[in-house]
């Protein structure tokens, strides 16, 4: 069985580089980091329906880093552990950029890149 985690690396939380060391150094295989680009700090309408449960604040929630930047720095502190988007919004992209991203984030990581895309 193979287990990983999906976190939320926002601002004043555990950096990225270092969720990344922890989750290989606990054995598991990959770390997946959520991508929000268009939510901002206030807009809490956009999120009443689900604002009991949320886990983080809108402001925490604008705070989240660029999934593939991130990515890079966990790259950059791990061997083994696979790194994915979870999931990235390709509709937001310029398709040469977005393909230019994942396949560098790819080389970086030496094949550990695991590309995780959602239609919204």
């Amino acid at each position: 069985m193979h287990v990983g985690i999906e976190a939320f690396a926002a601002d004043g939380h555990v950096g990225v580089a270092e969720l990344a060391q922890a989750a290989e150094d606990a054995g598991l295989e990959s770390l997946f980091l959520v991508q929000y680009t268009h939510l901002t700090a206030g807009r809490r309408d956009l999120l009443e329906e689900s604002a009991e449960e949320d886990i983080l604040t809108p402001a925490e929630r604008a705070g989240i880093p660029d999934p593939f930047v991130a990515l890079g720095a966990a790259a950059a502190v791990t061997r083994r552990l696979k790194l994915g988007t979870g999931a990235c919004y390709p509709a937001v992209y310029d398709p040469i950029l977005l393909a230019k991203q994942a396949a560098t984030l790819d080389q970086v990581s030496r094949g550990r890149f695991l590309f995780g895309v959602t239609a919204g």
